[in-house]
């Protein structure tokens, strides 16, 4: 697969598994039985599931780097220790 997608595609899951929780959680807060604790715990999930899903996003964000470096104009490779900002600074 091209890298480029490759990296792309890592993006687009997460942001449809975002609208998938969110649906799946609004559906379960409209059903009468969720009550007590559990709705409580659902709407706390759904409150904080975008900030969630956004951790989710700069890692694979911070990910698709590692994929993309090797196949860059000027080629660059990422130890696992290397932080996003490293890899930044050297993509340029």
């Amino acid at each position: 697969m091209n890298p480029w997608q490759e990296a792309f595609d890592r993006l687009k899951v997460v942001a449809q598994e975002l609208e998938c929780a969110k649906r799946t959680l609004d559906e379960r807060l409209a059903q009468p039985s969720c009550t007590g604790t559990d709705r409580h715990e659902v709407s706390e999930t759904r409150a904080n599931l975008e900030r969630t899903f956004l951790l989710r996003l700069y890692a694979e964000f911070e990910g698709g780097l590692g994929v993309l470096g090797p196949n860059l104009r000027t080629p660059c490779v990422f130890a696992a220790k290397d932080g996003l900002g490293y890899k930044l600074d050297q993509i340029g």
